[in-house]
């Protein structure tokens, strides 16, 4: 049991940090006791947004994410015909998204 709780600390770890060295620099301030707030995953500086809407003949797909170079949030909207496969689209705007970045 005691490895599985590991694997999945290790697993939410990964999740919400970019590296192990984040990861211990903020445990390092939250057991000071310079932060006491927990993190969740909308802190995460590299979060990307994503939002479905509906709409004639298909759908909206909206994406925001924190630039911190620029101080702003940056939105992207794309299209996707009901004859596209949603899944394969979303893909593709993760991939363009995550590679704008």
């Amino acid at each position: 049991m005691n490895i599985i709780k590991k694997t999945l600390q290790k697993l939410f770890r990964w999740v919400l940090y970019d590296d192990e060295a984040v990861y211990e620099k903020k445990r390092d301030a939250n057991i000071i006791g310079m932060s006491s707030k927990s993190t969740s995953l909308d802190e995460v500086q590299r979060a990307i947004h994503f939002t479905i809407y509906p709409a004639s003949g298909g759908k909206v797909v909206q994406s925001s994410s924190y630039d911190q170079k620029i101080g702003q949030t940056r939105t992207n909207l794309y299209i996707v015909t009901d004859k596209d496969d949603l899944g394969e689209e979303l893909a593709q705007i993760i991939t363009r998204e995550t590679l704008s970045h």
